[in-house]
């Protein structure tokens, strides 16, 4: 969950994070998915151990339209997956639930989502 562009596309070598099982959820009811990553400003790996901060270009597939129900599923899921947001802590699960739950539309989804940290 990503609350803009920068905090996106910027990332570290040592996040483990793969971009090509993002999806993306937009407020105007679409869905978009990653077809290509590139890399940009990234030092060699072993000059400082994938700690330094990097940027990469997105090339993305042809938006899809999602209704409430499905993107309410697609949050849920990256929820609720092992090692996920929030699988280590004791109340975390109700929480992302219930604010993931009382969204009205997309455009409504995306809010709570801006402030994640709260749920754990």
């Amino acid at each position: 969950m990503r609350d803009d562009k920068d905090t996106l596309i910027t990332t570290r070598g040592s996040s483990g994070l793969s971009f090509l099982d993002m999806k993306i959820i937009a407020a105007d009811d679409k869905v978009y998915e990653i077809r290509k990553v590139t890399p940009f400003g990234k030092k060699f790996f072993l000059m400082d151990l994938g700690t330094s901060p990097f940027q990469v270009y997105l090339e993305l597939k042809r938006p899809r339209p999602i209704t409430l129900p499905k993107a309410k599923a697609l949050v849920i899921d990256v929820v609720t997956a092992p090692h996920g947001f929030v699988s280590d802590t004791a109340n975390g699960l109700r929480v992302a639930t219930d604010r993931v739950q009382g969204a009205k539309s997309v455009a409504d989804l995306i809010e709570p989502c801006r402030t994640s940290w709260q749920w754990r």
